[in-house]
């Protein structure tokens, strides 16, 4: 994907955060907001023995602020386009399938990639030398075309729609101020699931169509002040709702996976494989002060305080609330030890998941740290220790994780050793809480996946699919060698 490691931990382990307010995806570290460009003012990247400020994180921190207006009016606009004209598809991989027949495995000749995005902003003074604004819509477009289920499926997504971003600032007296940003960053991607005939390249078939839908919207406010010229407070709140929401237009229909190949190949249902009706819901809020002073040496004393709510809503099963993979029959004409009745000529595994409720995650650190530079500047050093908190509720709203008092010492220090900026060595102590807390732990869920053994294989017949044991009133989806389904009621096998 798009996303970075830092200091060999994963890339869902990174935290992002805009004017203050974490942007990450809670429920698994991946996929934060997505953000333009052109909204930022600067970044900052922290790895290592990074600031108390930060937590929840055990690999890096991506620090951003977004841009403000000033007593300048200002506008402008730009435009990107990736044509696929510029692109180069990799080399195709064939293999040869369990029938002895050369089969694509990874088929890249009809792959399909161009997008475009386009950006207007503006800003400015509302109230001369008090009041500023700016502003950015995006409006953007993505197209990728692909053939895939070992040459039979042909699968083209598609996403277009637009970003707005906004920010004001407001300076009610001097050393004193207020901001508001807000974006939206809601989007769908649609994709489509046709037939494909690798012989004449044709496309047929009624598609099936699938809904992707992320992002949302995020508010954020802030307050800096300055007091007694050199104590500075600042406040942040902000909420982030976003949708985490699977679809499509076969939902209703269970997913079928034939593998009898040797390797799968998609048959029916949502090609993504699950649906669900999921959101994710933020609330965060911090407090942080900040004094500077002189004793041996110049120090910048910080401290502060904050607050996550995070709060999912998840309602996930698979397509049709039933998932079929189907499998060749072995040489040995046996299964997991049971015997395959005669005549049987493929096997099917059943799989149920089911997952729903409300998910609760709440989060309290504090911090306080002094970064301390002596010697003629020669010795600087960050002393810190960040406390954090964790409470985890289940869809019952009951506590079932709750974990206090987690202490984390951040030390670093550099020393010159000639004084000329030129030689340094450095020293660090980090101490990274584990996140915990910051993943979304999903309980009261049903899972079934009997993986071949015996009491749930079926097997599948000319005829009518018989069960090898046990297993009664159950009811199988026969597709045979088409793409058509008979649902079809098992013969018990004693």
């Amino acid at each position: 994907g798009n996303l970075v490691s830092f200091g060999g931990a994963s890339v869902a382990e990174n935290a992002y955060f805009v004017n203050g307010f974490n942007i990450s995806n809670f429920r698994n570290g991946l996929d934060p907001a997505s953000v333009p460009y052109e909204l930022y003012n600067d970044f900052e990247i922290k790895t290592g023995a990074y600031s108390a400020e930060f937590g929840r994180s055990t690999g890096g921190v991506i620090n951003t602020t977004t841009r403000s207006g000033s007593n300048e009016y200002k506008a402008g606009a730009n435009f990107y386009y990736s044509p696929d004209a510029g692109r180069w598809n990799s080399p195709d991989v064939w293999y040869v399938n369990d029938a002895g027949v050369n089969t694509p495995y990874i088929y890249n000749k009809r792959d399909h990639a161009d997008s475009w995005q386009s950006n207007v902003y503006a800003s400015g003074p509302l109230w001369k030398n008090r009041v500023f604004f700016y502003g950015l819509y995006q409006l953007r477009d993505s197209k990728r075309e692909d053939v895939t289920s070992e040459g039979t499926r042909f699968s083209k997504s598609y996403s277009k729609d637009p970003f707005w971003g906004a920010k004001i600032d407001i300076i009610p007296f001097d050393g004193h101020r207020l901001e508001y940003t807000g974006f939206r960053d809601e989007r769908r991607s649609t994709g489509e699931s046709l037939n494909y005939t690798m012989a004449t390249g044709a496309v047929s078939g009624t598609p099936s169509i699938s809904y992707a839908d992320r992002g949302g919207t995020t508010h954020i406010g802030r307050y800096t002040g300055t007091f007694f010229e050199k104590l500075t407070l600042s406040a942040m709140y902000g909420t982030s709702t976003q949708n985490r929401t699977s679809s499509g237009t076969d939902d209703a229909l269970p997913f079928i996976y034939d593998g009898r190949s040797g390797s799968l190949v998609y048959v029916q249902g949502n090609p993504s494989l699950q649906v669900s009706t999921a959101s994710d819901k933020r609330k965060a809020m911090r407090a942080d002060a900040e004094f500077p002073f002189t004793l041996l040496g110049s120090h910048r004393l910080r401290a502060g305080v904050d607050r996550e709510d995070n709060l999912s809503k998840d309602n996930t099963k698979y397509s049709g609330d039933l998932y079929y993979r189907y499998y060749a029959i072995p040489a040995s004409r046996t299964i997991n030890g049971a015997p395959v009745p005669a005549g049987a000529t493929a096997a099917v595994r059943t799989r149920i998941y089911r997952n729903g409720g409300s998910f609760q995650v709440k989060s309290d650190a504090w911090y306080a740290e002094d970064n301390w530079t002596t010697m003629s500047n020669r010795l600087v050093m960050r002393l810190g220790l960040r406390g954090e908190s964790f409470e985890n509720l289940d869809a019952q709203d009951k506590t079932f994780i709750k974990v206090t008092n987690q202490l984390a010492p951040r030390l670093g220090a550099s020393y010159d050793l000639d004084g000329e900026q030129k030689t340094k060595l450095f020293a660090k102590v980090l101490t990274s809480v584990s996140p915990e807390g910051k993943r979304l732990l999903v309980v009261d869920s049903a899972w079934t996946e009997p993986v071949l053994r015996a009491s749930r294989n079926i097997v599948i017949s000319d005829e009518k699919p018989v069960e090898v044991v046990g297993l009664t009133d159950h009811l199988v989806i026969d597709n045979r060698v088409t793409n058509t389904a008979v649902v079809l009621p098992l013969t018990k096998v004693d």
